[in-house]
């Protein structure tokens, strides 16, 4: 088993770490390959409580979502007025959606490459304890994202391809920050700091990382956009109908897109552990 040390996030194996999960998750350098198929290892070794909270903080924001939606159609809400209402809301909480999902993987996560239980409610405590700092990092996050986006917007096709370069080597200074906010219970200033200096040298190896997660998104999301379309033509093309099942599919997506961004932040953070201080390396106590 991995056991985190006080204070600096240390790791140290067990006797007993030669488990499935130990198998499934090796605590060494990954290539680049492993670091798109290990997250789905991952994310399999804690499929139950994983499920459960990515799920369940769906149902939320889609119940939440839909409920203010039909406050606003109740007062009386024009169609166009209506579909922006719908539009706002959701992105809102998607975003919000995000920000959960990312707080409750990441400890699912590291505690299946330390080979530690953790419970849903252990992880929803792990998230309320790194709640502020995961806010702030989320929000800086989106910032960043926007910013470049707008300013990519503003000189189009070229622009856009310059900020997306731009961005993702911006995003992938930043890719280990959440788990090092978890592992090793740092301010959010020092955990980007030390995201810095662990992802130094693999900057673009990151950056493209992030891109194809970008595109696995994507890939993602067509099947889902295209799932109330299909649905419809057994329920109905009614206002409400479609409105559900679109707020449904999108929530979906996100959900399923960050839950698999949050495990392979995890497993990146694994990697450059072990390739800059030498983690997997196990120095034997000195007998007496």
């Amino acid at each position: 088993m991995l056991s985190a040390a006080a204070g600096g996030g240390e790791v140290v194996r067990s006797a007993d770490s030669g488990t499935e999960a130990a198998e499934r998750v090796p605590l060494r350098p990954f290539s680049g390959r492993e670091l798109l198929d290990l997250p789905f290892a991952v994310l399999q070794g804690r499929l139950r409580v994983v499920a459960g909270l990515v799920g369940s903080a769906l149902a939320v924001a889609a119940a939440v979502d839909l409920g203010i939606i039909a406050v606003a159609d109740a007062i009386g809400g024009a169609g166009g007025r209506l579909a922006g209402v719908a539009v706002l809301v959701t992105v809102v909480l998607a975003w919000m959606l995000r920000t959960v999902v990312r707080g409750v993987v990441t400890p699912v996560a590291l505690a299946g490459v330390r080979q530690q239980p953790l419970t849903a409610k252990a992880a929803l405590g792990a998230f309320g304890a790194r709640f502020g700092p995961l806010l702030g990092f989320h929000c800086l996050f989106t910032l960043t994202g926007v910013g470049i986006t707008v300013l990519g917007a503003l000189v189009f096709l070229v622009g856009l391809v310059g900020s997306a370069v731009w961005l993702s080597w911006l995003r992938a200074q930043q890719f280990v920050t959440v788990p090092v906010l978890f592992a090793e219970q740092l301010p959010l200033g020092q955990a980007r700091d030390r995201s810095k200096l662990l992802v130094s040298g693999a900057g673009w190896r990151l950056a493209g990382i992030w891109l194809y997660l970008r595109v696995l998104t994507v890939v993602l999301t067509v099947p889902l956009a295209g799932i109330p379309f299909f649905l419809s033509r057994y329920t109905g093309t009614h206002r409400w109908t479609v409105t559900v099942l679109v707020v449904c599919a999108v929530l979906t997506a996100v959900a399923v897109a960050e839950t698999i961004e949050s495990a392979t932040r995890v497993v990146a953070y694994v990697d450059r552990r072990c390739r800059r201080e030498a983690w997997d390396i196990t120095i034997p106590e000195a007998r007496r």
